[in-house]
């Protein structure tokens, strides 16, 4: 049975903050890693995604009045065309979309057992684990993506289903006491808020795994056990690296909105650039605080560690 030690319980004694923000100024190579393989996976995605929109569309008959339609020549025409075209494509494209999800949970994956493992075990001082545990929690993380993607989708079409008038010869007839759009809006947010705190504490799990050599399990508890004896260590990382984040998720809207602004006037193509640009400048800090954080939760790991040798 280990023995609590006498130091104090407060943040000034672990310096997770302050370790974070020094770690991620102090080693670039690292931050540099994070930033590489997270946008490799975004454009691995992207190209995916473009794969199975070209193959959706290569197989949907398109016919000579369909394409006069498309051309623009009866403006009024154009998007009745597109609603002709993709009619009866339902369930096709619902499996294409349900495919493209578990081939980007599948990507998702991948990316990060070989870009985050690596990363990980740089930042600790001492790396006893041997990746085993930590590509079982990454599997984790997707299977529950792909779950939480398809509950979104439940919602949203539950929302749409909730709010269609009962009698579409009246649609403003009076309200619909079958519109139970406000609740499944509620559910959606409930749903986000929860697997955010599971993504968080199987990052905890991740750092855990490879600092003590358990397995799944024993990380997932350890983690758990952990996050509740330095609660406010964990709550205080939280605070600050999500406040920034915040912040550049505020400042890239408005960047990204003055950026498009600023150039459509000259070039469509120069406005897409410029966002294009401010995209990459936010992904690039958000990954830098991302470190930061990391090595803040491995110091509060450390300093509980720490806390009961001796």
């Amino acid at each position: 049975m280990r023995k609590r030690s006498p130091l104090p319980n407060n943040m000034a004694e672990c310096r997770a903050v302050s370790t974070g923000f020094s770690t991620a100024f102090r080693r670039p190579a690292v931050w540099l890693a994070e930033v590489a393989w997270r946008w490799a996976f975004a454009v691995s995605a992207w190209l995916v995604i473009a794969y199975g929109v070209l193959l959706f569309l290569g197989s949907v008959p398109v016919s000579d009045a369909d394409m006069l339609g498309l051309s623009g020549v009866i403006p009024s025409r154009v998007i009745p065309t597109i609603i002709h075209i993709f009619a009866g494509s339902g369930p096709k494209m619902a499996r294409l979309a349900l495919a493209l999800l578990v081939a980007l949970c599948l990507l998702s994956f991948l990316a990060t057992s070989f870009g985050r493992t690596p990363i990980l075990r740089s930042l600790l001082v001492r790396s006893a684990g041997r990746g085993s545990t930590l590509v079982g929690l990454n599997l984790l993380r997707a299977v529950g993506l792909c779950l939480v993607v398809l509950t979104y989708v439940g919602c949203a079409f539950l929302i749409a289903h909730s709010s269609t008038p009962q009698d579409p010869a009246r649609p403003v007839s009076g309200a619909n006491v079958h519109d139970f759009s406000l609740l499944f809006g509620a559910l959606a947010c409930v749903i986000a808020w929860l697997w955010a705190r599971i993504d968080a504490r199987l990052t905890l799990a991740g750092i855990v795994s490879l600092r003590r050599d358990v397995g799944v399990v024993a990380s997932l508890a350890d983690a758990t056990d952990l996050s509740v004896r330095r609660l406010s260590q964990f709550a205080w990382v939280g605070l600050v690296f999500g406040f920034i984040k915040l912040v550049l998720v505020v400042g890239a809207f408005l960047a990204v909105l003055s950026a498009f602004s600023m150039f459509a006037a000259f070039s469509t193509a120069m406005s897409f650039v410029a966002v294009a640009f401010v995209l990459a400048v936010y992904s690039a800090l958000a990954n830098f605080f991302t470190i930061g954080a990391l090595a803040a939760q491995i110091r509060v790991i450390e300093w509980d560690e720490d806390s009961f040798s001796g």
